[in-house]
């Protein structure tokens, strides 16, 4: 009987999780890099922090993302004085991120691989 009650708990309380084990889905580039995760935006200051170079050098600005607590996730788009997206991305860590093209120009993402 302790059994059974153990399973039917754990049945209970089991959720779904889903995640893209590929990687961000293509469609985050016509919602604007808008997560999926059904979780509403944070209005707390943000846990990380996110900094670039402030001038290229070669052409090239390096980008550094952190948090104290790490992070699932992330979309990182450049974009000109017009809001149209440009450059190239070069992934460091081909394990931790990738590159999609969005409109011509690359996005970073990084989606936490189960």
């Amino acid at each position: 009987v302790n059994m059974f009650r153990l399973l039917l708990l754990t049945a209970c309380l089991a959720a779904p999780a889903y995640s893209y084990s590929a990687g961000a889905p293509t469609n985050i580039c016509s919602n604007g890099l808008t997560p999926e995760h059904g979780v509403d935006g944070q209005s707390s200051p943000v846990p990380y922090s996110f900094s670039g170079d402030s001038k290229a050098q070669n052409g090239k600005v390096s980008l550094t993302l952190g948090g104290s607590n790490g992070f699932l996730g992330f979309a990182v788009q450049a974009r000109d004085a017009n809001d149209k997206p440009v450059g190239k991305f070069k992934v460091v860590e081909g394990t931790k991120s990738q590159t999609l093209t969005c409109g011509g120009a690359d996005v970073s993402a990084k989606i936490k691989k189960i």
